[in-house]
Formats: C-alpha cells, sequence, structure tokens
C-alpha cells in the first residue's frame, strides 16, 4: 500500500509544474527544475542556458522526499515477506536505498546543492532497477513472478 501511495509524487510535480509564470516543458525543462527554489536563467554546463521559476517548489521537493519516505519504509516493511529470502532481503536493501537517495533528491535542491543533488538523482534509478530484479529473482516460482517480470521489464524500458 505504501508503494502505490508514492503515486503522490505526480500529481505534486504536475501541480508544480502548472504554477510556473512561464510555461514549464516537459521536453526541454528536468524533473529538478520542478524543485529549484529561486527564480533566474541557469546554465547547466552544456551552454544552453534556461530560465527556471518554480514558485510551488516547496510541493515538488515535499512530493519527491514523501516518494521516497514511502518507498523506503514499504522495503523496510516488507523486509522479510519474501519466499526467496537471500534475493527478496537484496531488493529490499537496493530499493530502501533508492528511497533514501530520492528523499536527498528532494531535501537537496538542484540550485541549492547542485553535485550532491546530481550525485543522489543519478544514483538513484540504477539502484532502484537493481531492488526491482532482485525483486524478479525473490518472487521466481510463483504465479506472481510472471507478473512482477513483465512489470520491471516495463518500468526499465521505460
Amino acid at each position: 500500500m505504501l508503494w502505490i501511495l508514492c503515486l503522490i509524487a505526480f500529481p505534486a510535480q504536475l501541480a508544480a509544474a502548472l504554477q510556473w509564470p512561464r510555461p514549464y516543458s516537459w521536453r526541454a525543462n528536468t524533473i529538478s527544475d520542478l524543485g529549484v527554489t529561486g527564480c533566474a536563467t541557469f546554465d547547466i554546463g552544456t551552454r544552453m542556458e534556461r530560465y527556471i521559476c518554480s514558485p510551488a517548489h516547496v510541493l515538488a521537493n515535499a512530493g519527491t522526499v514523501a516518494n521516497g519516505a514511502l518507498l523506503a519504509l514499504g522495503a523496510v516493511l516488507l523486509w522479510s515477506a519474501w519466499p526467496h529470502r537471500r534475493s527478496g532481503r537484496a531488493a529490499m536493501a537496493l530499493v530502501a536505498v533508492s528511497g533514501v537517495l530520492l528523499m536527498l533528491v528532494g531535501f537537496l535542491p538542484w540550485d541549492q546543492q547542485p553535485e550532491a543533488h546530481n550525485l543522489a538523482a543519478l544514483a538513484q534509478a540504477p539502484v532502484q532497477w537493481a531492488g526491482m530484479v532482485c525483486l524478479v529473482f525473490a518472487l521466481r516460482g510463483g504465479s506472481a513472478a510472471r507478473w512482477a517480470t513483465a512489470w520491471t521489464i516495463l518500468c526499465l524500458v521505460v
């Protein structure tokens, strides 16, 4: 149930994007731009400047922190729930770490702590994907394994 509540991040991001004084571009802007705390023109090192102004940055960052906390807490609560104990615990450890990394992304806005924000953001996805792959192995042999395998492949592709 906690992992389903992680979907809270999407309405928070959408609400933050809709409050931009200039339209937020889902193509040109990054998700991290939604959490930027000030309004300014930023150069991200690619020689492409872009104007970022996210009046609802608190909402975007809070949604990211909540998402990470729910992800980590769900992993802790499911620590012993898997039929294949070793791969289940590895999966939950990786998912919990990815939740903590996601919380760091929200606690460290890109304009305030760019290096730490980028490190946490870049590490979070592969750690979570590795946890999802381990979860497939934790479920192997059961009817849920096929569903988990399909879901993991879909998430990795998208």
